[in-house]
């Protein structure tokens, strides 16, 4: 059955009763800059949902780089009565009630778990749980209910100089977290606080760790139960853990070295499926310092829905068997030039042996966009790497 793409990427704020309120422009702009994320997934009789046209080069860009050859439309010409019909599945970032009711009335398949579940296992107080019942991650993380408890906590746990960070019920890539030092709370941080628990009645308090590395450790979740591990991505985040890239292979070069963290995952994998969950599954890794100490935390977070790593992982039709990709998202815009030269002046500063293609976009609904993707494939991985370092600047670092 032929697929539709939909980049819902407000996805967690309509979980948390947010999506009525106003999100800032720049944020509403990057969104729509994503609607392309699927172009790894897609394929020939597959649509992939748009905010408006995008720009023709794109498409035969992709072509000659033996991506994506799905059609890309604008969801009004899906509606029933618009001259294109679709006997479609709709595939969503995330299943939302919104979500729901636009496939009821574009005539789309919806095939997914109850609304309810979805919630369930997307909430932090999922994660918690599994962690506490596994003996993963800090022991000090814990669920707390008011500002007293909030302040109580951080003098028993905290000292003025050991971080912390306080992260709402539904949240991602670095959103719905406070950071903070220290044993008691400043205005602002109250402030955030309390807005917090008068929506969700919950807020969760966890140590700052010190990142060594992040990655997704993927899976797919069958109707029948069956889950098919995915594969690894590698994350790259800004300090303030927002994402900008994922790193992956065509062998098994990455996975290996997150072996202890799949297995774990495997049984974290199997519990979200006992829910009755099914669909994409995605399970944040981390390996962090503690005390001179390189330690695990598997399943910081669980992730009920696509990822950008689920993405990222679309690619590997790109690469041979020796090679690396690296899924890069970027601020075209960020020196003032347009999106195609800020592509060929970078381009130019990449090692000889890596491989460039846009994933992304220049224009849409005629719209110059501000945040761009980028594959880079090398049979290097440190000559990729240098991404790292070269201050590229990422669409979702503010």
């Amino acid at each position: 059955m032929p697929r539709v793409f939909l980049a819902n990427l407000g996805f967690e704020r309509e979980l948390s009763h947010t999506a009525g309120t106003d999100i800032s422009g720049p944020a509403r702009i990057r969104r729509d800059d994503l609607a392309c994320v699927w172009v790894g997934m897609a394929s020939a009789n597959d649509v992939i949902v748009v905010p408006g046209s995008v720009d023709p080069a794109f498409r035969d860009d992709l072509a000659r780089s033996g991506l994506c050859s799905a059609s890309m439309e604008s969801m009004i010409a899906l509606v029933p009565g618009s001259g294109t019909q679709f006997s479609s599945a709709l595939v969503p970032w995330g299943w939302t009630e919104s979500v729901r009711q636009l496939a009821k009335r574009s005539g789309l398949v919806v095939d997914a778990p109850p609304q309810s579940l979805v919630c369930d296992v997307n909430a932090r107080d999922f994660s918690l749980r599994i962690e506490h019942e596994f003996g993963l991650g800090p022991a000090s993380s814990r669920h707390v209910r008011s500002v007293a408890e909030i302040e109580h906590a951080l003098r028993c746990d905290f000292t003025a100089e050991r971080h912390w960070c306080l992260k709402s019920r539904f949240g991602c890539a670095g959103r719905g977290m406070l950071r903070g030092c220290g044993a008691r709370l400043k205005k602002g941080q109250r402030a955030w606080s309390e807005r917090q628990l008068l929506r969700d009645g919950v807020v969760f308090l966890e140590p700052w760790l010190d990142r060594i590395s992040e990655a997704g450790i993927l899976f797919e979740i069958h109707r029948d139960g069956e889950i098919r591990h995915e594969g690894v991505a590698e994350l790259l985040c800004s300090p303030a853990g927002g994402y900008r890239g994922s790193l992956f292979a065509a062998g098994d070069q990455i996975e290996s070295q997150w072996s202890d963290a799949v297995a774990v995952c495997i049984r974290i994998a199997q519990r979200v499926r006992d829910t009755g969950y099914f669909g994409p599954l995605g399970i944040d890794a981390m390996r962090y310092r503690d005390n001179g100490r390189v330690q695990l935390r598997a399943g910081q977070d669980i992730n009920a829905r696509y990822t950008m790593g689920r993405m990222a992982l679309g690619f590997r039709s790109m690469l041979q068997p020796d090679e690396f990709g690296l899924w890069l998202h970027v601020n075209w815009q960020s020196d003032g030039e347009e999106p195609d030269e800020w592509f060929a002046s970078r381009h130019r500063r990449f090692a000889p042996d890596v491989r460039a293609v846009r994933t992304s976009p220049y224009t849409i609904g005629g719209r110059v966009t501000q945040t761009g993707s980028i594959l880079l494939i090398s049979t290097s991985r440190d000559a990729l790497d240098f991404a790292r370092s070269a201050r590229i600047p990422s669409g979702h670092d503010s």
